[in-house]
């Protein structure tokens, strides 16, 4: 993780959630996407207007902002508002052994670092240390949430277990080019904060990488991590 000098400015979380509520909702709209936050959300984007009648083709459900932020993620892949971002559910569980599968997991991971960064971000710019309890908690939980719900896109038979281990292994071996999608990710966000016109002090400056999450996920649950050198030949 990756941090610039703090703010000095010290603002309540409620107001920089509704800041990058905002922000984040603001280029949805740009693409025809209109947001509603509702704690009991499917977390989805959905075609409600195929003909463009009206000023939104897409609705997008979310229940919080981080949902948003990794929302936002798909969207900055995809380069265009679709149902679920375009993936075709019909192929569940997505086979790693196929360039498909692998693109899949590598987009979703950079997402889930992406939706950490900006919920770290709003602590950070509250004044909190980012190694304090309060923010490595907030993390720790919503990273932790975004990945046990991922085998059922994976695993016909769901095991957590067997998961982990498959995503170590592929977090090792693919780690460049995880780097590569977080960058990808980064970088386009603040162009089109840019396009938007949010103010240039608006940006993220709290960077995680899927490595870093994911070693600490490792210590969370306990398990090792697997190096690189080990699986590198057994990854497809």
């Amino acid at each position: 993780m990756r941090q610039a000098d703090a703010d000095t400015s010290t603002i309540r979380t409620a107001r920089h959630e509704a800041r990058w509520a905002r922000v984040l909702a603001r280029i949805f709209a740009a693409l025809g996407g209109r947001v509603v936050l509702d704690a009991q959300a499917e977390n989805s984007v959905r075609l409600v207007n195929p003909h463009g009648l009206h000023l939104w083709t897409h609705r997008v459900e979310v229940e919080g902002v981080a949902n948003l932020a990794h929302e936002i993620g798909h969207l900055l892949f995809a380069d265009r508002l679709d149902d679920d971002h375009g993936l075709d559910y019909s192929r569940i569980p997505y086979d790693l052994s196929t360039a498909f599968g692998r693109e899949v997991l590598a987009e979703e991971l950079a997402c889930c670092a992406l939706s950490c960064s900006i919920l770290a971000q709003q602590h950070f710019e509250e004044g909190a240390s980012l190694d304090s309890t309060t923010v490595r908690a907030a993390v720790d939980e919503w990273f932790v949430e975004q990945i046990e719900i991922q085998p059922v896109f994976y695993q016909s038979k769901i095991d957590l277990d067997s998961f982990r281990q498959l995503i170590s292994t592929f977090v090792a071996v693919e780690g460049g080019a995880l780097v590569r999608k977080c960058d990808y990710l980064y970088v386009n966000l603040s162009d089109w904060m840019k396009r938007i016109g949010a103010p240039l002090e608006w940006k993220i400056q709290v960077r995680y990488e899927v490595t870093e999450l994911w070693s600490l996920y490792l210590m969370k649950v306990g398990i090792v991590r697997v190096e690189s050198d080990t699986v590198r030949s057994s990854t497809p």
